[in-house]
């Protein structure tokens, strides 16, 4: 589905309570009115006649159960217990030839991969189109006074996409003008049902700009073209390499010059800069996009 984006909602029943998840309490058995809001990484919400709700899985104790449907008027409607836990899960795509969905089924985990972008069986990773996910934890009390008839929520999914570049500080001036090859190593091709980076690992080649032709700008530093990524995993940094034409090993790092991991967050805007004007042992910083000046100089 080309025209719009296809949005699958899921209901997780787990005992954990997810990082950036919206939280509330409330008291006895309530029906929930849940609806949808899409919202890009500049934080403008995108107009609902993109978005085409399907269905709602369940999760107990992070195992699947079932799956939910929605009312006529593209709302979900839920009753649960007191003393209930349950996590909403969105997720939307807006291109979904460029990714197989999987739907759960009878003991799925909540941390089996729901999204895995189509790789075509390459290593090398397939730019993804916009992709959203969003989550919202209700955290009941057990209380059976003042029961409200229902209750609405707006569960907002923001875009899980980076954005990522490499430049090249003084590259000309160390090693010459010429073709060089810059690689991005270890980023991984899903989305599981509990929102985190999962699925097949892929690299990316990098492009030369192509607003400074062979990718040298008058100052000799060295620029790619921007590409979108998944988010990495905490545990798992990217690895930044930067070839000869020939094939020589100029740098590999997956630490910054601090010795932090090379890190890139979903919705992120970065640029991996690595300086090659340094005398001494080439380094690289991730620097949001915002804070560098095509001319050269950034910060």
């Amino acid at each position: 589905m080309r025209n719009g984006i296809k949005t699958i909602l899921t209901a997780l029943l787990s005992s954990v309570i997810m990082v950036s998840c919206i939280y509330d309490k409330y008291p006895g058995r309530r029906q929930y009115d849940i609806s949808i809001q899409l919202m890009d990484n500049t934080g403008m919400v995108l107009p609902e006649s993109v978005a085409h709700l399907n269905n709602i899985y369940w999760f107990v104790n992070g195992v699947y159960q079932k799956t939910v449907y929605a009312d006529s008027d593209g709302k979900y409607r839920l009753s649960f217990n007191a003393g209930d836990r349950v996590t909403f899960v969105a997720l939307a795509g807006s291109d979904s030839d460029m990714y197989t969905v999987y739907e759960p089924h009878e003991g799925e985990s909540i941390t089996n991969t729901w999204l895995q972008l189509n790789t075509n069986g390459s290593i090398m990773g397939p730019q993804p189109s916009g992709i959203y996910y969003g989550c919202l934890d209700v955290v009941p009390e057990v209380n059976t006074e003042d029961l409200e008839e229902d209750v609405s929520y707006t569960l907002t999914m923001h875009e899980v996409r980076a954005k990522a570049r490499v430049l090249i500080k003084g590259l000309e001036g160390r090693y010459g003008k010429g073709s060089y090859r810059i690689v991005m190593e270890g980023l991984r091709s899903g989305i599981a049902y509990d929102g985190s980076s999962t699925g097949r690992y892929v690299n990316y080649d990098m492009t030369p700009d192509k607003s400074y032709g062979d990718g040298f700008d008058d100052l000799g530093n060295y620029w790619t073209e921007p590409i979108y990524v998944l988010p990495t995993r905490d545990e798992e940094p990217v690895r930044l390499l930067v070839y000869k034409a020939n094939g020589e090993l100029l740098f590999d790092r997956d630490i910054d010059e601090e010795g932090a991991p090379l890190l890139i967050n979903e919705g992120e805007d970065v640029v991996l800069v690595i300086q090659a004007s340094y005398i001494t042992e080439l380094g690289v910083t991730i620097v949001p996009w915002s804070q560098i000046d095509n001319s050269g100089v950034f910060y």
